[in-house]
């Protein structure tokens, strides 16, 4: 079990609007924040265990049409569902 006490800040990212979801694919290659009206993507770094949190790159953005208050990702990574108003929103996720 981690020892939640010990837990420190190791990056701080930016987004363009409030922040009102965040989900990291099951891989953790990605970061995937709710942002407004935007899905913004980020690269996770790889040492990031090793508290290499700063390297964190913007991947992508999508515009939706509506503000994106939750975020799953299908566990063998091919599918997003993002939650916007009364509708969920499927996305293809190409390999």
């Amino acid at each position: 079990m981690p020892d939640l006490t010990a837990i420190t800040r190791i990056a701080s990212i930016f987004a363009p609007d409030e922040i009102t979801c965040i989900v990291v694919t099951h891989d953790q290659k990605y970061l995937l924040v709710g942002a407004g009206s935007r899905l913004i993507v980020y690269n996770v770094p790889s040492d990031m265990a090793a508290g290499g949190g700063e390297g964190f790159t913007r991947a992508a953005a999508i515009d939706l049409p509506g503000s994106v208050t939750s975020i799953v990702v299908a566990p063998d990574g091919s599918t997003l569902f993002a939650a916007i108003g009364d509708r969920i929103h499927v996305l293809s996720i190409p390999r």
